[in-house]
């Protein structure tokens, strides 16, 4: 078979794959590129691994690169927010939810704080309350950091908004 073809079928396979599992393939002159339908807008229409009881909570990538979970160790990378959004038992794994995705989503993002949090100061995942955001910890660790805090925030279960970014590790010794 010549290349060219063999191509062509592989492409056509991706695309029948990719537009089953809710993708998009966009053409670029005689170039493939593969690109999720939602990330032109920096959202992702996934479907949810756990129950989450609150609005906006942060979520990290789940059992595949369709779902999300709730991140809860300290390895666990955060890939956006849910957007006002919360997931019932009986809708998880049944009914895709809208994330936003850090450092892509356009605007400001809504949080949970897990406490207090100071005007300007780094976010990162509270594993003590997994979905909630809290101020960079002064303890020494590596911590994954995903944006700033635009407005103190006073208490736990406050609104807090982020200016994010693309999560990056941040090492405190």
């Amino acid at each position: 078979m010549k290349p060219r073809l063999s191509f062509l079928l592989a492409v056509a396979c991706a695309a029948a794959n990719d537009r089953s599992q809710g993708r998009a393939l966009a053409f670029n002159d005689d170039d493939a590129t593969f690109t999720p339908f939602e990330s032109s807008r920096g959202t992702e229409s996934l479907d949810a691994d756990v129950a989450v009881t609150f609005r906006n909570a942060v979520v990290k990538t789940g059992s595949d690169d369709r779902h999300f979970a709730l991140p809860t160790a300290a390895g666990d990378i955060p890939r956006g927010v849910l957007l006002n959004d919360e997931v019932s038992a009986d809708e998880v794994g049944a009914v895709r939810k809208q994330v936003a995705i850090f450092g892509v989503y356009r605007d400001t993002l809504p949080a949970v704080a897990a406490g207090a949090i100071a005007v300007n100061a780094e976010v990162v995942a509270d594993l003590a309350t997994p979905g909630r955001v809290k101020a960079l910890p002064a303890a020494s660790g590596t911590y994954v950091v995903f944006g700033r805090s635009r407005f103190a925030v006073l208490a736990s279960g406050d609104p807090v908004s982020i200016v994010h970014c693309v999560p990056r590790l941040v090492v405190v010794s």
